[in-house]
């Protein structure tokens, strides 16, 4: 069942950073500070998403998909009017910076895990002592006939076909990244 639905907010970026020209959801937070992701008609794909300022107000009109009990609804924008009267630009503070460290996911799911992704994982993190690496385990990564697999977050890339014994290559760039800081502190 779809139902209009008309939301006034503020633009808090794009539900997918990577996407480059095909811009399908953008997140907007209402004025009371909930969250939502909207995916947009494919004539609103094509504006320039990446030039707007997190905190600008928008108006938004379109239709809600109900899915059922306990389930939110799937929003989709079908007009948009940008900076419209009566709602303020919001203010967002600065969030003080917080250095994460980068994660490696492991897969450790069928085809993986067969041909040694726990002990890649394990041997993994017992390294990350010496570097500053988040590994865990995850599901799937998609590449079931090229396993084992490993997502990067810095870089979302998924690097296959690794071995157990490759641990001590997947973290070189960060154990010299890690020794230059020690090295001016």
């Amino acid at each position: 069942m779809k139902l209009p639905f008309y939301l006034e907010g503020y633009f808090m970026g794009l539900a997918d950073p990577l996407a480059q020209s095909d811009i399908r959801l953008i997140v907007v937070q209402s004025d009371g500070g909930n969250r939502y992701t909207l995916k947009l008609a494919k004539p609103l794909r094509r504006l320039p998403w990446q030039q707007l300022a997190i905190g600008q107000p928008l108006r938004i009109e379109g239709q809600q998909s109900l899915q059922g009990v306990g389930s939110p609804p799937k929003l989709k924008a079908e007009r948009v009017l940008f900076d419209p009267a009566g709602l303020p630009a919001l203010t967002i503070a600065p969030k003080p910076s917080q250095h994460r460290p980068p994660v490696l996911e492991v897969c450790t799911k069928g085809t993986c895990r067969r041909r040694g992704a726990l002990e890649l994982c394990d041997r993994l993190k017992a390294e990350t002592q010496t570097c500053a690496v988040e590994v865990r385990a995850s599901g799937c990564l998609g590449r079931c006939k090229q396993g084992i697999n490993v997502r990067r977050s810095s870089d979302n890339q998924i690097l296959s076909q690794l071995s157990p014994q490759e641990a001590t290559e997947l973290l070189a760039p960060w154990r010299t990244a890690t020794a230059a800081i020690a090295a001016v502190s």
